[in-house]
């Protein structure tokens, strides 16, 4: 049966590059974000091991557990946890207001290397998190109202969107502003709870213009630096609020 939500596929570009694709669509989405009820990305989901499978950002929708636990009728290992902002472009989606689910299988020592070749997917574990996934979406196409979204601000455990990927370099907390600017830097809507970005005092509307020894320009700059750092580091970050440049040191933190 035709489900009662519009469904739209969409395969990102750019995610290594600072979330390009996805920064681009929610500025130019094909169908309305207003009437978007949520998105469900799957990012490093074919190398499923014991059955384990993170469903990050589970708590950025009152609903979302019961409709997991609901959607695992395979009875897969899964953890259900965490707001919408990682490493990954369920964030672009969730900056925007929108609940997001970003499901994930753990990282590998294959990881951004050339050896992460198509004979080592694992398919029956692969097929299992398609099904998943398919459950979750027809839920969330068919049922009567959309899911209540819950902001960051109200999750309790904010840190933590990785998964301990260890790809992604250490911990800093600032959530970015996917608006589209000319404004060399990164501007952000503020910062998580707990995080370094916060006990440095950094705030809604801030622009990053340099991290550590990186002239930050644009989000992939940030990636870029906080890859170069790991947890415990003691860096320079300097921003810009109104017509001044501040600078603060802060201790990178360890993502859980």
């Amino acid at each position: 049966a035709r489900p009662r939500r519009t469904l739209v596929f969409v395969a990102f570009t750019a995610e290594e590059a600072g979330l390009g694709g996805s920064s681009w669509y929610v500025n130019h989405p094909t169908w309305p974000l207003g009437e978007t009820a949520a998105m469900l990305n799957m990012d490093m989901v074919g190398r499923m091991r014991d059955k384990k499978v993170i469903a990050f950002g589970a708590d950025t929708a009152k609903e979302f557990g019961d409709i997991l636990e609901k959607a695992n009728d395979e009875k897969l290992a899964l953890t259900a946890r965490g707001d919408g902002y990682g490493p990954s472009d369920q964030t672009a989606f969730y900056a925007k207001n929108i609940p997001v689910l970003h499901f994930f299988t753990g990282a590998h020592s294959d990881y951004n290397r050339a050896s992460d070749d198509s004979e080592k997917i694992e398919t029956e574990g692969l097929a299992q998190i398609a099904r998943l996934v398919r459950r979750v979406a027809l839920e969330l196409a068919n049922r009567d109202g959309r899911v209540a979204f819950v902001p960051s601000g109200q999750i309790a455990h904010a840190q933590g969107q990785t998964g301990g990927t260890g790809g992604y370099g250490a911990y800093f907390g600032s959530v970015p502003d996917f608006t589209e600017s000319e404004v060399p830097g990164v501007v952000i809507t503020g910062t998580r709870a707990g995080s370094p970005a916060e006990k440095a005092g950094l705030l809604q509307g801030d622009r990053i213009v340099k991290f550590g020894e990186v002239d930050v320009k644009n989000l992939y700059d940030l990636t870029f630096a906080l890859r170069k750092y790991k947890p415990g580091d003691e860096v320079a970050v300097s921003f810009a609020r109104a017509q001044e440049t501040k600078n603060v040191t802060v201790v990178l933190g360890k993502r859980e």
